[in-house]
């Protein structure tokens, strides 16, 4: 790493997005961390990479 921990720079989808529909194969109970709780639905993530072609 070049680079200190920046924690605005995170981001990601959180797993049990409705639109995902992931099954995790038990019905317990599901404690989200604060960093999970930040995370964003699918539909409303805008990717940081650029596709560049190929």
């Amino acid at each position: 790493m070049d680079a200190h921990y920046n924690r605005s720079s995170e981001c990601g989808i959180i797993w049990n997005d409705p639109d995902l529909a992931i099954h995790r194969g038990f019905d317990g109970e599901t404690i989200l961390c604060d960093k999970e709780l930040i995370l964003l639905r699918l539909k409303d993530f805008q990717s940081p990479f650029v596709h560049t072609g190929g």
